[in-house]
Formats: C-alpha cells, structure tokens, sequence
C-alpha cells in the first residue's frame, strides 16, 4: 500500500475555513449530502453507519498523489473554497465498503469513495467524526462553534482541525491484492441515508 502514507499532523486541515466555504458547501448538490461533512443522523437518530448510506461517487486524483496528499487536497478545497479540488475528478462509485482505489496500473490516480473519505469504524461502520479545536479555543468557545455548525447543517465547525484518516487493509481495494471488504455489523434497517 504505497499510496498510503503517514499523517503530518502539523499540516492537519481545517474545514471548512470560512463562511463562505460552508455556504458552497451546505448549497452543492452532491457535497451537502455526504454524512462526513453535514450534520446527518443515522436512521435510528444515532450516528451515521456506512451501512446506511446511499452510493456516492469516488474522487480520482492524478497518478502519483497519494492517499493522504489527496486527503489533504479535498479537504484544503473544501476549507478555502467550498468545492471539490480542480486537479481531481468525478469517477464511478467504489464497492461496497472500500474507501480507497489504488492504482491498477501506471499513469493511473487513487480514487477515494466520498461517502466516507476518512474510513469507518468496525465492526460498527460508523463514520468518525474527527477533528479537534485549535490551540486557544475553550471549552466554551469550543461548545459554541460545535453548536453554530449544527445550526449551519455542518459537522466540523468553522476553524476546527481534522484527525487523519486511518484505513483498515479491509477498507483498501488493492488490485494487486485483492482483500474482502471489511465484515460490518448488519443494519438495524434498510434505510439509506442521502438517497433521493
């Protein structure tokens, strides 16, 4: 799994950076109905479990970025200005449970699933939500931001700093190393989040 590197937590993003990034986010047709970014419940008002959520596409980056580079990239887009990044593109959702494409063949980019970006928890497949207040923030302060993004259908208050994303083998579809997609606990219903 070369495509994978390790988290440069000094570089950590921040998502979404401004208002008016969140506005173009909350008003996108596609970003405003994935789970990781707004403020989706799971069907039983709990959280969000990939099991639930509807098919999305993947996003393709040109050959040699790697996973978390283009982590980052989607991320830093969506901080600064709301959109995904210029230099990747729509591709064909991913199978069921993988979160990561790795290049089949040379000249060819990663494509990440946007239903879930960061990954999911397991047996669970609850989708974290990870990020953290920057240094300076109270508790308070922090309490406050949490609850403005909620209002605003935002996950990640404005300035907050995301966790890295951490893959399970099982999450990674690999063609020179084809794995089984990670066994996830069954959904308590058939109800699809983000379907029309």
């Amino acid at each position: 799994m070369a495509a994978i590197e390790s988290w440069d937590s000094e570089r950590a993003p921040q998502v979404p950076a401004s208002r008016l990034a969140a506005e173009r986010i909350a008003a996108d047709p596609l970003l405003s109905q994935l789970a990781w970014i707004t403020d989706t419940r799971g069907p039983d008002d709990g959280p969000v479990r990939i099991q639930f959520l509807a098919e999305q596409p993947s996003l393709v980056f040109p050959a040699g970025v790697s996973f978390e580079e283009g982590f980052r990239r989607l991320l830093d887009s969506l901080a600064h200005d709301g959109t995904l990044p210029p230099e990747a593109h729509i591709g064909p959702p991913l199978p069921a449970g993988k979160t990561l494409r790795l290049p089949s063949r040379p000249g060819q980019g990663i494509a990440i699933d946007l239903r879930s970006p960061r990954g999911y928890l397991t047996p669970s497949g609850i989708l974290p939500v990870g990020f953290a207040a920057p240094a300076g923030w109270s508790d308070e302060e922090a309490t406050a931001r949490i609850a403005e993004a909620r209002e605003s259908g935002l996950i990640v208050p404005l300035g907050a700093v995301i966790d890295p994303p951490d893959l399970e083998p099982c999450q990674v579809l690999d063609p020179a190393d084809p794995s089984p997609s990670c066994q996830l606990s069954p959904p308590l219903r058939d109800r699809r989040v983000g379907s029309p």
